[in-house]
This record gives C-alpha cells, sequence and structure tokens, in this order.
C-alpha cells in the first residue's frame, strides 16, 4: 500500500517517466519485497508483449521504470497480529508504443 493511494502512485510515474520513440508495446512488471521498516529491496523484471509472452524491451523503458521504482518512497508498513512484515508488492506498467498507458499498484 502506497501514501497518497493509488493517484499519487500515478502522478509519481506519469510525472518522471520521459516516453521514448518506439513502437514496442506490452507489460512490465517489477516485483519487490517491502520490509517491517517501509523500505524497498529485491526488485526484479518481467518484460511480456501484448499476448503476455516474455520479451525484453528496450533497455531505456525497462531501466528507467526500475530506477523510478526503486526511488519510491512512502510504502506503508503492515502488520499481521501487531507485528510488522514484510511483504511482495507489484508494479504494473501498460506500455504503448514506449508511453506509459496504464500504472497499476
Amino acid at each position: 500500500m502506497f501514501e497518497g493511494g493509488k493517484i499519487a502512485f500515478e502522478n509519481y510515474f506519469r510525472k518522471k517517466y520521459q516516453p521514448i520513440d518506439t513502437e514496442q508495446s506490452g507489460w512490465i512488471r517489477i516485483r519487490f519485497v517491502v520490509n517491517c521498516k517501509g523500505e524497498t529491496g529485491r526488485f526484479r523484471l518481467l518484460e511480456a508483449d501484448e499476448n503476455y509472452q516474455e520479451r525484453p524491451f528496450d533497455k531505456k523503458i525497462s531501466s528507467q521504470l526500475m530506477e523510478l521504482s526503486k526511488e519510491l518512497k512512502g510504502w506503508k508498513i503492515q502488520t499481521k497480529h501487531g507485528d510488522a512484515i514484510d511483504y511482495y508488492q507489484y508494479l504494473i506498467f501498460k506500455i504503448d508504443n514506449g508511453h506509459i498507458e496504464k500504472v497499476m499498484p
């Protein structure tokens, strides 16, 4: 969960991401862990075309989204039975011709 909710999250990426001039479209998913202190780490990148078949994107797209994701602050601490816990977070980006079409936290 992110402080400021979905709108703050979307605004961050739409403001910071620099579109790349390319015909590449598809999905980029970034998975990472938010620890019990709200810190992030262990980032993984998964890329797929519009038919969900694995494929690489131009590094100018994937690297940029990865770096922006690592810089993002404001992840909320989750608890279970009153104790802070680590959890996985997924960020999903729909890319259309090098532009972000949709952002899903």
